[in-house]
């Protein structure tokens, strides 16, 4: 980006609680129908590009400000040179984040898994949900992941997660495994895509008001 961004504050997500580095649950929510035509109307002016050094210090206000951690989130490409992240901002603030990077085995502390993107976090502010900004923001994540030479992507997810559910099978995710969540009380879900399957940039979703 040509200037570094500043963040949009938004409400703490609550119930939101740090989960292991190795593997963040990748969430999105429903808004209410009444509230999706107010955030259409801001969907156009909403920028999707990948985030550059200069856009650390916004995206990790912005993380912190939702209840998650900007430990993964690179402060340079050298520092991590398999990370990547993508900015969702609107008149120069950050609504929006995606982020990922190199796959390893053993729940995120093993071996890399060769040419396997791990989708780390993906959130929106509240005011920008259900205008399809998650949707575009993941699109162009992969797309990156995939120039940079990925061919799969991973995730996991909540099976209770109605919303993130129908975003990633929407983008070609399929369920590849399931199991109880660290706390014992829900389910997750590990996901996985074809990187190969489709053109992740050359087609922006075009105002479907589910998905984050």
């Amino acid at each position: 980006m040509q200037a570094a961004l500043s963040f949009l504050r938004a409400q703490p997500r609550a119930g939101v609680r740090h989960r292991p580095a190795c593997r963040p649950i990748v969430n999105v929510r429903f808004r209410p129908l009444a509230d999706i035509g107010g955030a259409l109307q801001f969907a156009s002016m909403v920028k999707i590009q990948p985030g550059t050094s200069a856009d650390f210090e916004a995206a990790a206000a912005f993380l912190t400000a939702n209840g998650l951690s900007s430990d993964a989130l690179p402060r340079s490409i050298g520092e991590a040179p398999g990370t990547l992240f993508t900015i969702a901002s609107c008149r120069g603030c950050v609504v929006g984040i995606a982020l990922g990077g190199q796959a390893r085995e053993a729940g995120g502390t093993g071996a890399d898994v060769p040419a396997r993107f791990h989708v780390n976090t993906v959130v929106v502010d509240p005011s920008f949900r259900g205008a399809g900004v998650g949707q575009r923001l993941v699109r162009r994540l992969l797309a990156d992941a995939h120039a940079r030479g990925f061919s799969t992507a991973q995730l996991w997810v909540h099976t209770d997660n109605a919303a993130a559910l129908f975003l990633y099978g929407k983008l070609g995710f399929v369920t590849i495994a399931g199991e109880v969540d660290d706390d014992g009380l829900r389910s997750i879900l590990q996901m996985s895509a074809d990187l190969h399957s489709r053109d992740w940039v050359g087609s922006e979703p075009s105002g479907d008001p589910f998905p984050g």
